[in-house]
């Protein structure tokens, strides 16, 4: 009666897993299709669906390389190294080989950075949780990274990672708050290809750019009032001579009539405000490139942050595994 029971138990439990595995199936057979289409963002979501209801190392490996043909590349790195792991386990020796050629083929593209943190902090980079003191897959560029540690000390830095290099990225967060390091303001001698940026020097760069810009604007402002004087100068000396000539025409043995001496006035005003409209353009344009020429250069800083490659060239050979998940 009992062996009864359990062979009647183990045959439940084999049917009510059954409609699972053949549903996974299909969704898995579904989604070599879509990637045989070269349409990966169906294949993705087939093949992720097929990973929950049975997970399997061929599906593994199909779905990373759906990420990484979409430009996912960390979660495509990840994705192999799961599918290896699992490969390795099961004895699957062709499939654990497939899994290795992708990953040195990816790690062309991607950057193996090792957080260097105490055991407890938390890591995040961009916003997303990565583990520490072990080598993770970050896409090219420029990244923010973020620490906590239990008792509340937090850090945060920046990380500019290049295509094909691996190396350590120091997190200088301590126990606890009171003995809090300062983040290093260089690049760390083990990563010579990541850099630390110290947040506050930045802000301090941040706070003398705006003085820098408003040098350069009131230099620019006062050239251009300049060359307003200036034009206005000349302006007022060619209708100053103009209406010099007009007076002479109106007097006769140095005798002018009304009319004379009402345009010799003119002409003497508007040539006296040429003067003044001269003096203070060549005083502006002066002061002006004064201020603009001897303002502090704000260039960007550099950074190896290479494009994110978000789309894989050519033809890759398809990994198609006929016969199971």
């Amino acid at each position: 009666m009992l062996a009864l029971l359990v062979a009647s138990s183990l045959a439940s439990t084999a049917r009510a897993q059954t409609p699972d595995k053949r549903e996974a199936e299909a969704l898995f057979v579904e989604g070599r299709k879509a990637i045989a289409a070269q349409d990966f963002v169906t294949a993705r979501a087939k093949l992720e669906a097929s990973q929950k209801l049975y997970g399997g190392s061929g599906t593994l490996i199909n779905l990373a390389y759906c990420y990484e043909r979409l430009g996912y590349l960390s979660l495509a790195h990840r994705t192999y190294v799961s599918a290896l792991k699992l490969t390795e386990k099961l004895g699957q020796r062709d499939r654990a080989q497939s899994a290795r050629d992708r990953l040195a083929e990816l790690g062309k593209r991607i950057a193996l950075v090792t957080f260097a943190a105490p055991a407890e902090a938390a890591v995040s980079v961009d916003g997303e949780s990565v583990a520490t003191n072990e080598s993770v897959a970050i896409e090219p560029g420029k990244h923010l990274v973020r620490a906590k540690s239990p008792s509340g000390a937090t850090w945060q830095g920046t990380l500019a990672a290049e295509a094909g290099t691996a190396f350590s990225f120091p997190v200088p967060i301590a126990a606890s708050p009171a003995a809090a390091t300062v983040p290093p303001r260089g690049a760390s001698p083990s990563a010579p290809t990541g850099a630390v940026t110290d947040d506050a020097e930045e802000e301090k760069e941040t706070q003398r750019a705006p003085f820098r810009i408003t040098q350069r604007t009131v230099g620019v402002a006062a050239m251009g009032v300049g060359v307003v004087s200036l034009g206005a100068s000349a302006f007022l000396g060619l209708k100053a001579k103009s209406t010099y000539d007009d007076a002479n025409a109106q007097c006769n043995d140095q005798v002018c009539n009304a009319e004379g001496i009402k345009l010799t006035d003119s002409a003497l005003s508007s040539a006296a405000w040429s003067t003044v409209f001269f003096g203070a353009g060549v005083v502006a344009a002066g002061t002006g490139a004064v201020l603009f020429f001897t303002a502090k250069s704000d260039a960007p800083r550099v950074t190896h942050a290479g494009p994110r490659l978000r789309v894989s060239t050519g033809a890759r050979t398809m990994l198609l595994f006929e016969g199971s998940l």
